[in-house]
């Protein structure tokens, strides 16, 4: 009987999977932000008399604390590329005589760049908000786990093969890896934010602390990231003849913003856990290609439950040991 049973068990975890797998990133986007958000949740709790209202209201607060600064930020970019380009420098145009091109080809050519970046921009923002249906069934997950997070942590401590004390530990293990990599995120967004509104501030742009704050909340978005900034402000620059203060800007945030998450990120998670910096960097670098932005979460509480499973077993090894 038990085989039968396990049988049917295991091809209804399978077509669950099958049903779950278009939504698996913003199922676990939306657990990751519970265990985030779930403190605020509880202060709420204190003055809300329903639980449900206390987690729709948490849930607003996520939207408007977080979505919304990102829209804003990719609507000021876009405004920045929409102004196009500037009063042109004779020398680039002089420059173009010479080595034999024709008068206005390069203001022409900067101008397609410039409309180039802003449909790239745009398809990017898209793309990195997975769509409306990804953002809402995220959102659904994480009102879900916060108005049953009891519940779903009590039924995994009960159901659970490793034992309640081991299953206890892995589930403090990912909260708290998962609370260690937002910080990660914060620092790298306040970081990149600061480098990139100083290099705006050295270059000449308009609105320094405008393209910072910016770049401060586009970072958080894989693969590309601050660079939704400060290529098109590179661009800005050069459409409007500051050849060197572009080149400055380009060369600035290419090197000292877009790196910024390469040290900083990986800094705050091994002071969390004590391994090798490179196992770190690995985690975070092949959870972003292999999850995108959910990555950043992905990679390191994968490695802190390796690490902890790896103790256990040495643990049991230890005690069967004669």
């Amino acid at each position: 009987m038990w085989v039968t049973l396990g049988i049917l068990a295991a091809l209804t975890g399978w077509v669950a999977f099958r049903i779950a797998a278009p939504y698996l990133e913003a199922l676990l986007a939306g657990a990751a932000l519970a265990t985030l958000f779930h403190p605020l949740h509880v202060r709420l709790q204190r003055h809300v008399p329903l639980p449900s209202i206390a987690a729709l209201l948490a849930t607003a607060l996520v939207v408007v604390t977080v979505v919304v600064p990102l829209g804003f930020a990719i609507s000021a970019i876009i405004g920045q590329l929409r102004q196009g380009p500037g009063d042109w420098l004779p020398l680039l145009e002089d420059w173009a005589l010479r080595v034999g091109i024709p008068p206005g080809t390069m203001q022409g050519k900067l101008e397609e760049a410039s409309a180039a970046i802003l449909r790239g921009t745009l398809s990017a923002a898209s793309a990195a908000g997975g769509g409306v249906l990804q953002f809402i069934v995220a959102m659904g997950a994480f009102h879900f786990a916060l108005l049953n997070g009891t519940w779903l942590h009590e039924q995994i401590l009960l159901h659970s093969p490793l034992g309640r004390t081991r299953t206890e530990t892995l589930l403090n293990t990912i909260h708290g890896m998962i609370k260690t990599s937002f910080y990660g995120v914060v620092a790298v967004a306040a970081a990149q934010g600061v480098l990139l509104g100083l290099g705006a501030r050295i270059a000449g742009l308009p609105s320094p602390a405008l393209w910072g704050l910016a770049a401060m909340f586009v970072s958080v978005i894989a693969v590309v990231g601050s660079a939704l900034v400060w290529i098109p402000g590179s661009i800005l620059l050069l459409s409007q003849g500051k050849i060197g203060m572009g080149l400055f800007f380009l060369a600035w945030s290419a090197g000292l913003v877009a790196n910024a998450d390469n040290v900083v990120h990986p800094l705050i998670v091994m002071a969390r856990l004590p391994v090798s910096g490179l196992l770190v960097f690995i985690s975070l670098l092949g959870g972003i290609q292999a999850f995108g932005l959910l990555g950043i979460f992905i990679g390191p509480v994968t490695l802190a439950v390796g690490i902890a499973l790896f103790r256990m077993l040495r643990e049991e090894v230890e005690a069967s040991a004669p």
